[in-house]
This record gives C-alpha cells, sequence and structure tokens, in this order.
C-alpha cells in the first residue's frame, strides 16, 4: 500500500469511527450506515469495550428519534498498519 493511500485508509476508518460514536451513521442515508458497517466487519473498526465499560455505553437518538445504547468503536490500527 503507497504511503497516501494509507493515509487515506486511516482518514477514512477514522472518520465512520466518528459517525459511529456520535451515532450519526444511523441519522445519515443507508450508504453511510452500510460503509460503516463493512469496514467493522472488516475488522477495520472494532469494539472499545474499556471506554464502553468505562462510559456504561454509547446512547444517542437515531434518525426515527428512539434512544439507541451501543458501544464506543475504535479504529484497528494494529490490522491497518499490517496492510501497508
Amino acid at each position: 500500500m503507497k504511503d497516501q493511500e494509507y493515509r487515506d485508509l486511516i482518514e477514512e476508518v477514522e472518520e465512520a469511527v466518528d459517525l459511529m460514536n456520535t451515532g450519526k451513521f444511523m441519522q445519515l442515508e443507508g450508504s453511510v450506515g452500510r460503509y460503516c458497517s463493512s469496514l467493522y466487519e472488516q475488522g477495520l473498526i472494532i469494539k472499545d469495550v474499556e471506554k464502553t465499560t468505562k462510559e456504561n455505553g454509547n446512547t444517542f437518538i437515531d434518525g426515527y428519534g428512539r434512544q439507541q445504547n451501543l458501544y464506543f468503536f475504535k479504529p484497528n490500527y494494529e490490522l491497518i498498519d499490517q496492510l501497508d
């Protein structure tokens, strides 16, 4: 992977993590949620169990006005570094 591709991947994953941790991925159109889910399924995003436990979950309002309680997420830099 070229340096620019590596930096772009890190930026994409970090942006997806932000969308997931703020709940915006459930408020925006379906393709955003599917993209975040695909990064999670590939292992590029992982659950942040420590933060979730410490803060008693991640609560936000979804696109339908319902309260959701999910994990916090974080980039899987170990896997990303293996791809470099």
